[in-house]
């Protein structure tokens, strides 16, 4: 067999195998809204990446924030770097990995030193076509916490 039939096989053999292949490849990267998130730590978001659940626990705690005049549960730091501010350089730290990936669900890990070293967990959702946030959980022992509770409790949060 001359070296140009032998090509030629192994790309129609290749051609064959790409439907096949493109079933099992993932339909797109959980991890994109995550990698957004910290691509510039503790800047300004006018809208964040959540579920529709995730929004309406958060706009129940903002309203119960606005009602009382103060922050609650939940709002009173920037959950992407669990806590107020970040230190200079946080960004170089951050480690994000997929750790499981369904068709509709995924849990990325994100690992990064802010004072100390941190993880947290992002519980993804397919919704709507596009990967969001549902929930975030902290693994840092001195802090830890799950974002849709500190929601719930900031909109249960009393009158002083």
């Amino acid at each position: 067999m001359t070296i140009t039939r032998r090509a030629a096989l192994l790309a129609l053999s290749a051609t064959a195998a790409a439907p096949a292949l493109a079933q099992t490849a993932p339909k797109s990267d959980p991890a994109a809204p995550i990698r957004a998130l910290y691509a510039r730590p503790g800047a300004a978001r006018s809208r964040e990446p959540f579920t529709k659940r995730l929004q309406a626990l958060r706009a129940a705690a903002i309203k119960r924030s606005r009602e009382l005049e103060e922050p609650v549960s939940g709002l009173d730091f920037d959950y992407s770097v669990n806590g107020q501010d970040h230190e200079d350089g946080m960004a170089r730290s951050v480690r994000i990995a997929v750790l499981t990936q369904s068709d509709s669900r995924a849990e990325v890990k994100v690992t990064f030193r802010n004072g100390a070293p941190q993880e947290l967990r992002y519980d993804m959702a397919l919704e709507g076509g596009r990967w969001l946030v549902d929930d975030v959980r902290s693994l840092t022992n001195d802090t830890a916490w799950v974002l849709s509770e500190l929601y719930r409790e900031g909109a249960a949060t009393p009158n002083s």
